[in-house]
């Protein structure tokens, strides 16, 4: 029988084609086991470390949950002793109260908490938003007979006046101007050791409203070397801790509770102590510790 050449040879090929193919599936094979048995070790690994962090993270809302707890009572306590805890702290303290937002209603309270603590307040006046109106304050300078061109000039006129004994008629002529409302002024206006500003309003930009006013404020009460405390309620839309907090001024943030107050007073008491203190995330701790 003739065999004929051509066939043959493609039948080697065709084995050895087979072989090639049988060695190469035979290879995965075992490459795809090793990889499967890979990725179930992972994942039997990474399942375990879940399980873990899983209990650790339960064990750590157990922990919040008690602390939150502890928190609580600790400030119901606070408010529930704030009276008692400040005792005669005020005693003898001489306080101003500027208001920058407006918020009469706080300024009042807190004027009125004061006095029944013994303080002496000797001040509560509110700058209004013309202080921050160009044309207006020309208006005023003219009215009063004074040089100021912009708000930081006004802002030096009105820290001036109110630190100078026997002043009474240029603080008048700045409330008949409308630059500033007085809502209490007492006859020893200057003798306050303490300035609190009350702030914390709607504006969008709190460092923004903060450069164009409350600097001025700052930088001009901490030039007659008085002590400053920034104060705002709890609820407020816009925080303006921070911004102070730059300038070295102590915060409080929750002047609408005792716990507040119990702060405001503890502060006035010793102005070395430096900080903020209150419920929002920007304060060191709720009420001040002398460290």
């Amino acid at each position: 029988m003739h065999i004929n050449i051509k066939y043959f040879i493609i039948s080697i090929g065709s084995i050895f084609i087979a072989i090639g193919l049988g060695i190469l599936v035979g290879f995965n094979l075992n490459k795809n086991e090793d990889l499967i048995n890979t990725q179930t070790a992972m994942i039997q690994e990474l399942d375990k470390n879940f399980n873990e962090l899983s209990k650790k993270d339960d064990e750590l809302q157990k922990s919040l949950d008690e602390y939150k707890g502890k928190y609580s009572k600790s400030i119901a306590y606070l408010e529930s002793k704030s009276t008692q805890l400040i005792g005669n702290m005020l005693e003898d303290k001489n306080i101003g109260i500027i208001c920058l937002n407006g918020d009469k209603d706080t300024s009042e309270k807190l004027l009125n908490t004061l006095n029944t603590s013994g303080a002496n307040t000797t001040f509560n006046i509110s700058i209004t938003d013309s202080i921050n109106d160009e044309k207006k304050l020309k208006e005023v300078a003219n009215e009063i007979g004074i040089k100021v061109e912009d708000t930081k000039g006004m802002i030096d006129y009105i820290v001036n006046s109110i630190t100078t004994q026997n002043n009474v008629e240029a603080i008048n002529k700045l409330k008949d101007s409308g630059m500033i409302e007085i809502n209490f002024i007492a006859n020893s206006y200057a003798d306050f050791e303490s300035l609190v500003i009350v702030e914390g309003d709607k504006s969008k930009s709190a460092s923004e409203k903060f450069e164009q006013l409350d600097a001025f404020l700052v930088e001009a009460v901490q030039a007659k070397e008085k002590h400053i405390i920034e104060v705002q309620n709890s609820n407020v839309k816009t925080s303006y801790v921070t911004e102070y907090e730059k300038k070295g001024v102590t915060t409080i943030d929750n002047i609408d509770q005792n716990v507040g107050f119990l702060s405001l007073a503890i502060l006035v008491s010793d102005p070395s102590i430096n900080g903020n203190y209150g419920v929002l995330d920007t304060a060191k701790c709720v009420v001040p510790v002398k460290e």
